[in-house]
């Protein structure tokens, strides 16, 4: 991968779904859910673990179906169903999309508990409070929302340029591969993705990654079973294995050199909200 200047964001490495040792792109295979898996997913209280006095119980099943239920038109649930899914697999697209991806992926990625704050309604005030889950609370909904992914059609076009925006920097050597841990989000929509990266004061690095996907196999879209539609989510499944390839030279007649002024463009907004201006 290369970077374009000592600036916030970079513009990295292309990346090419590995492909397995057959030479086929690795498939996502659909297995039954065991019925435990569903019990424990719907007994899962996000905000048991608030460290606050007061917090009441938030299902995140519950909550996030009927949420799904009254989302769009058609509804996110509607859609979901058409397509296979059933509600508990949709209320995991769902509550991903809503932010639930903060205590999802940490376990996902292999950690023994994870910290994550939120909202609980508290009796006349909204306060931001830390809460703490252990593995065995989150990994159901990992296990859930891994089964939803499964029964998505893969993207039809598997050319099609998709995006992702890193808040920290990344850097690998071309022909290398590189597994993104955990599930990974991506965005049709490059904007999006600049927009991301680019957000100040998220992250703990100043300095950004703008990934481009351009050949996949794996990657389901969400969006129109997401609470935030306009953002063009795709997925990839857990640990998905992607080839570094070079960079295309850009010139001034290339439409792909619209990328690098883009990127540009981002990095001078992030340098005017870093220093105040």
């Amino acid at each position: 991968m290369g970077n374009m200047s000592n600036v916030p964001i970079h513009v990295e490495g292309i990346l090419l779904e590995a492909a397995s040792s057959s030479g086929a792109a690795s498939v996502v295979k659909s297995c039954p859910l065991p019925s435990q898996y569903i019990e424990e997913f719907e007994k899962l209280n996000k905000w048991k673990g608030c460290l606050i006095d007061g917090a009441p119980e938030r299902f995140v099943y519950a909550h996030n179906r009927a949420r799904a239920a009254g989302s769009g038109f058609p509804t996110s649930l509607a859609m979901g169903l058409d397509q296979g899914l059933t509600e508990h697999e949709v209320a995991a697209i769902f509550g991903w999309s809503t932010g639930d991806y903060r205590m999802i992926n940490p376990i996902a990625r292999g950690q023994s508990e994870v910290a994550f704050e939120d909202y609980p309604f508290l009796p006349n005030k909204l306060t931001k409070a830390t809460c703490v889950l252990s593995r065995d609370d989150v990994i159901p909904y990992v296990h859930v929302l891994s089964s939803a992914l499964s029964k998505l059609p893969p993207l039809a076009n598997n050319a099609q340029r998709l995006w992702r925006g890193h808040r920290r920097y990344i850097n690998a050597e071309v022909g290398s591969t590189i597994v993104l841990r955990g599930f990974t989000s991506v965005t049709r929509d490059r904007d999006n993705a600049l927009a991301f990266a680019a957000k100040p004061n998220e992250g703990t690095s100043s300095q950004r990654t703008l990934i481009s996907f351009v050949e996949h196999f794996s990657g389901r879209c969400i969006s129109k079973l997401s609470a935030r539609r306009d953002e063009m989510e795709v997925m990839f499944p857990l640990d998905t294995t992607f080839e570094v390839v070079p960079r295309p030279d850009y010139d001034d007649d290339d439409d792909d050199s619209d990328d690098i002024s883009a990127v540009l463009a981002a990095k001078e907004r992030l340098k005017k909200n870093n220093t105040g201006c």
